[in-house]
């Protein structure tokens, strides 16, 4: 995908200029194959050939998103957005205000595994928005996650000590059995 392709001579999808910049933070494919990709303020959506299907501008800068059947989760710099499968905004989660999320992922169909750099990671239930929080004051060797991945039923986490794997279901029946594999 380029990001060239959007960026001469206007683009209709926003309703004005063109988009001046190139910079993409966050890029994923996502079951219904279509690629989602935030950069520069916006949010684009493209189809499988690298068309081009809706562009929005954002309320910030954001570092990655997760896709739902109902909601766009972004998280920013500092922060989480959700936005509709239309791209309007809905709201700012308060609680997220000072976290630097660096990954969005969906554990099961009602929680969310918020990563982030400097906060651990976060279980999240994304119908009462409750949280368990997993960092060095809580269960957990580090505070910086770096990258994030489910597999099967086990989650990866990318970690500044290193990579860490535990199953899912240890973490909804909250009792985590972490393990470190890599070696110092």
């Amino acid at each position: 995908l380029k990001e060239t392709k959007i960026s001469k001579g206007g683009n209709p999808a926003f309703g004005y200029g063109a988009i001046r910049s190139s910079y993409i933070a966050y890029i994923a494919n996502f079951p219904d194959s279509t690629i989602w990709a935030f950069g520069s303020r916006a949010l684009y959506r493209y189809n499988d050939k690298g068309d081009l299907l809706r562009g929005q501008t954002t309320r910030g800068y954001c570092r990655t998103i997760m896709v739902d059947d109902s909601i766009i989760y972004a998280g920013g710099r500092t922060g989480l957005s959700l936005y509709d499968h239309d791209f309007n905004f809905i709201s700012e989660r308060e609680e997220f205000s000072d976290f630097k999320i660096s990954n969005i992922l969906d554990l099961n169909d009602s929680t969310l595994i918020i990563t982030t750099i400097g906060n651990g990671f976060l279980l999240v239930n994304k119908h009462t928005w409750s949280i368990k929080e997993y960092n060095k004051k809580n269960k957990f060797i580090s505070d910086y996650i770096h990258a994030a991945v489910m597999i099967d039923s086990s989650l990866w986490l990318g970690t500044e000590k290193g990579a860490v794997e535990v199953s899912a279901n240890s973490l909804l029946n909250n009792n985590p059995k972490f393990q470190l594999l890599t070696k110092r």
